[in-house]
């Protein structure tokens, strides 16, 4: 077999991992999840993220010094939040959810004038993988 396995199976559908982490078995199911619209996000001190409601989000800070609080989020989900910036720029994000292993090791700064998204993937209760996408324009 030259190191190679080869293993033979059927599948009667196309299967698919919802944002719950259930399985989606059209393709209806599977492509909602690839076409998601961004749910938006209310500026405030903290910034309410409910994950039940979507993965994807966006929110234009209009203050500084802001707290993203997640809810509702589960295991393997994947949290995309784009983040623009408002006329006046420079505006920041100083409290992150606990647990969140950063790529570089560092809680990233903004872009002060144009638009990040951060993702965070969810290993488990507390445990996220994040990294930034910086300045778009």
């Amino acid at each position: 077999n030259n190191g190679r396995f080869w293993r033979e199976s059927t599948f009667d559908g196309i299967l698919g991992i919802d944002q719950g982490g259930t399985a989606a078995n059209t393709i209806g199911e599977a492509r909602k999840n690839l076409t998601e619209t961004r749910t938006v996000l209310v500026d405030d001190d903290v910034i309410a993220v409910d994950c039940s409601e979507a993965s994807k989000f966006e929110v234009t800070l209009e203050g500084t010094g802001r707290e993203i609080e997640l809810t509702n989020d589960v295991d393997g989900q994947r949290i995309e939040i784009l983040i623009k910036q408002d006329d006046v720029g420079a505006r920041t994000i100083t409290v992150w959810p606990t647990g969140i292993r950063w790529a570089g090791g560092v809680a990233p700064t903004l872009t002060e004038e144009h638009w990040d998204i951060v993702v965070l993937l969810r290993e488990s209760a507390g445990v996220y993988l994040g990294f930034v996408a910086k300045n778009f324009y």
